[in-house]
């Protein structure tokens, strides 16, 4: 009598687990169709023009192209500070496990962290008399935002691709078990 009890719930278990493996397909299923449906609207919305753009009716070409180089400057300005301060945080890290081995403390007199934050300095000075003009540009309409509805389903396409990420992970974790 146990070893048929046993034998029925080694069964439940499998008719279990071949259950969940199942409700964790059709979920995959759905996700995709779902994040599929929201690229179409996504790309239906970007084909409208929903996404932000320059306004290229109302200004000169020239204008237009200024602005863009501005942008461009801007974006790059951006970029540099964050290297710097990515280098920055790397020297100070190279300098903090030397002084350790020698059992000094302080990098206040390293001479290239010294540079390094000078850099820093005038790049963070350059962001912010390009980000000045930059967004004076703006502020004329040359630039159109993206729309509310096209954030709200960008942040939804976010969500579901994480979702998706997530679900298929699990089930490449429990694929070896089955």
């Amino acid at each position: 009598v146990r070893r048929g009890a046993a034998a029925t719930n080694a069964g439940r278990n499998r008719s279990k687990a071949a259950t969940k493996q199942m409700d964790a397909t059709k979920a995959l299923k759905s996700l995709r169709a779902a994040l599929e449906s929201v690229d179409v609207e996504l790309q239906r919305m970007m084909a409208e023009g929903q996404d932000g753009h320059v306004n290229t009716q109302d200004f000169a070409p020239s204008t237009v192209r200024g602005f863009l180089d501005n942008k461009a400057k801007f974006e790059e300005q951006k970029r540099l500070v964050l290297r710097y301060k990515e280098r920055i945080a790397e020297r100070q890290s190279q300098v903090a496990s030397a002084e350790a081995a020698a059992g000094d403390a302080g990098d206040a007199g390293d001479a290239q962290l010294l540079e390094l934050r000078g850099a820093l300095q005038e790049a963070e000075k350059a962001v912010w008399v390009t980000s000045g003009i930059f967004y004076r540009q703006v502020t004329t309409g040359i630039w159109i935002g993206a729309t509310s509805a096209f954030q709200q389903r960008l942040a939804q396409r976010e969500q579901l691709a994480t979702e998706l990420s997530f679900l298929e992970g699990a089930k490449l974790e429990e694929a070896p078990e089955s």
